[in-house]
């Protein structure tokens, strides 16, 4: 009974085995490949296949040197992106990967000059890649946004700043502009306008027209200004500026002379007695200061001010203009000349609320 039961086992054909030792590492082979194009492909997301190449290439082309390149690729890998493509868009996946390595920065045990030397690499990846994204010529008015900012000027070259409430058929509604007291400026119909406006990447763009009205439009008091469609582009703004509204102290700056002979040096030395003044908006770039005293254009200035609470920022700058005010004084507009990174950094957190 017992050796009915039995089956006989035959012997192992040496082809067969070698046969199936081939297919088995084909399969294994296989396996390794899919799983490595399921990476990349979690990595790229709808972009498809994460190309290392491609992503130099295009980091290039929106500014990026060779540092910032290399910096951006290894937060890519640092803080997985779903579609590293996207970080060129300017949107909440480029503020949201540096957001996090700005942190981590400041966790790290290395020296406080490295650590604002690296975050300033970060901040300047923001300002490339802002700077050319998105870049698109306007047309015509009509294709200005509601709520963008503008600067109108009319007869008499006085600057106002306005906000756009609307976009009708025939016209662009902005809110009716206001002097420095608070006085409505009401221009006659078929007054000639200048009207100013950057976007958010620092594209400027200017055109002329005429008021054809005024109107309530969304509940607030507008000037009504005939659509253009004669737009020209302006220099483009390098960096992004932000309101502040806040006091500032300002001292006026004397280049001397220290030293004798060849070891005679230059020495910026602000005077010890400032005036005050409210420091307007704020960039990485400048600031504009309104004061009852401002500084002749062309001269050097030391800017003293907080953009939050306790975090005081000192900065030295060149008058680059002077506008008038009512009923007197100015607004200086300065650009930087000499900033310490910390300083810089500082600045950089509030413009673009990351860090």
């Amino acid at each position: 009974m017992l050796s009915q039961t039995l089956v006989e086992i035959p012997k192992a054909n040496p082809v067969n085995a070698a046969i199936l030792i081939v297919v088995a590492a084909a399969v294994v082979v296989a396996l390794i490949v899919i799983g490595a194009r399921r990476t990349r492909k979690s990595t790229a997301g709808r972009g498809g296949v994460f190309s290392r190449g491609r992503f130099r290439q295009l980091a290039a082309e929106y500014g990026l040197n060779p540092v910032q390149v290399k910096t951006l690729e290894n937060l890519v890998h640092k803080y997985p992106v779903p579609n590293p493509y996207t970080l060129f868009g300017n949107g909440p996946a480029l503020d949201a990967i540096l957001q996090k390595a700005i942190a981590e920065i400041g966790q790290q045990g290395q020296t406080e000059a490295v650590k604002e030397a690296n975050k300033l690499t970060l901040y300047r990846i923001k300002q490339a890649i802002e700077q050319n994204s998105q870049k698109k010529d306007i047309r015509g008015s009509s294709q200005v946004a509601s709520g963008q900012e503008v600067t109108l000027t009319g007869p008499s070259g006085t600057r106002y700043p306005s906000r756009v409430a609307a976009v009708l058929k025939d016209h662009l509604a902005v809110e009716v502009p206001v002097d420095d007291e608070g006085t409505q400026i009401r221009w006659k119909p078929w007054t000639p306008v200048h009207v100013f406006l950057f976007k958010s990447n620092g594209q400027g763009f200017s055109f002329e027209t005429r008021v054809g009205g005024y109107n309530q439009v969304r509940g607030l008091e507008c000037l009504l200004l005939k659509h253009s469609n004669a737009i020209q582009q302006a220099v483009q703004r390098r960096f992004r500026r932000k309101s502040v509204e806040k006091p500032c102290y300002f001292y006026a700056v004397q280049i001397m002379s220290v030293g004798t002979g060849r070891e005679q040096t230059k020495k910026a030395v602000a005077q010890t007695k400032g005036a005050l003044g409210t420091i307007l908006e704020v960039s990485a770039g400048g600031c504009s200061v309104k004061t009852s005293f401002p500084l002749a254009k062309g001269g050097l200035v030391k800017i003293e001010f907080e953009t939050e609470k306790n975090r005081l920022i000192g900065v030295f700058g060149k008058v680059k203009q002077v506008r008038k005010s009512q009923p007197m004084g100015g607004i200086m507009h300065i650009q930087f000349t000499q900033v310490s990174r910390q300083s810089l950094n500082r600045i950089n957190s509030y413009v673009y609320e990351i860090g």
